[in-house]
């Protein structure tokens, strides 16, 4: 859930700047009884998608973030904390370890 909401979030902000081709990895969840603190991964294809996807100063993806904690802390009612970083994989959607994190293998 959490990785569609952020994917949902950044497709609608880039608006044709990045292909589609993006993947959000969860790789870590730690809930407590009022807080949840999550980090993970948001994948890319080429090295220039990296600074576009930040955005000036990484205002972009900060705003994002924002966004996608003040949604899922309504939804779970808690406090959200995200730590995303935007990595470059080349053919992240032919290797078959990220597939299988995904759910497609």
């Amino acid at each position: 859930l959490i990785s569609d909401l952020m994917r949902e979030k950044l497709i609608r902000d880039l608006t044709g700047e990045v292909p589609h081709q993006l993947c959000i990895l969860v790789d870590d969840l730690v809930e407590t009884d009022d807080t949840m603190h999550v980090t993970g991964r948001i994948l890319v294809e080429r090295n220039s998608q990296i600074g576009i996807l930040l955005g000036h100063k990484g205002h972009r993806l900060t705003k994002v973030r924002k966004l996608t904690e003040e949604e899922v802390g309504a939804i779970y009612e808690k406090k959200v904390k995200l730590d995303f970083r935007v990595k470059a994989e080349r053919k992240w959607d032919q290797n078959f370890w990220i597939m299988r994190q995904l759910g497609y293998t």
